[in-house]
């Protein structure tokens, strides 16, 4: 209960982005000894990155430890005030690696970017809407589809301080294709 975000985002030894916050829930592990797996259902309230307001989270899923794969079930993902992202899917971590899931996207805010792009863009504002889904092919290959679209997004580009804004705007992604239609 009541356990603070920082010290277990410096474990991850990634200092460009600091979680702050506290989370509530279980973690289940079973069995102990030897094929460990992980169940988890957290939940945190006022959650920020590097001083961004993020919301709510709520992570329900597992960790496999003998094939190292994380899985958010459905009903994870980050709120804020009804709008937000929810999560689903199985994460390989030796290989960096989304074998399948999903990213739903209800007028997500596009602030939460801001402490992902520091050093390329800041001041980030509008909307995401839309969905993203990951699977595998017949062949091991990873197949990514989805229709995002973007509302009142404006940016500042740190390399020449310029204001962009897209008043309106979707992005279909076709596996490794991305189009702006």
């Amino acid at each position: 209960e009541q356990i603070e975000l920082t010290p277990i985002t410096n474990m991850f030894n990634y200092s460009d982005i600091l979680i702050q916050g506290k989370i509530n829930g279980q973690i289940i592990v079973a069995p102990l000894l030897r094929e460990q797996y992980f169940t988890f259902d957290l939940r945190g309230e006022k959650i920020k990155a590097n001083e961004t307001a993020i919301g709510s989270l709520h992570a329900l899923g597992g960790l496999d430890v003998s094939r190292a794969k994380l899985v958010f079930h459905k009903g994870s993902g980050i709120n804020w005030d009804g709008a937000g992202i929810e999560v689903s899917g199985e994460w390989s971590l030796p290989e960096n690696r989304i074998g399948s899931g999903y990213l739903k996207m209800k007028d997500a805010p596009l602030t939460w970017l801001n402490p992902i792009l520091e050093g390329y863009c800041r001041d980030v504002t509008g909307y995401l809407n839309g969905s993203i889904t990951v699977d595998e092919n017949d062949n091991n290959t990873t197949v990514i589809k989805g229709n995002v679209s973007l509302n009142n997004l404006s940016a500042t580009a740190e390399i020449n301080g310029v204001t962009y804004k897209i008043p309106e705007g979707k992005i279909l992604i076709d596996n490794n294709k991305f189009e702006l239609p």
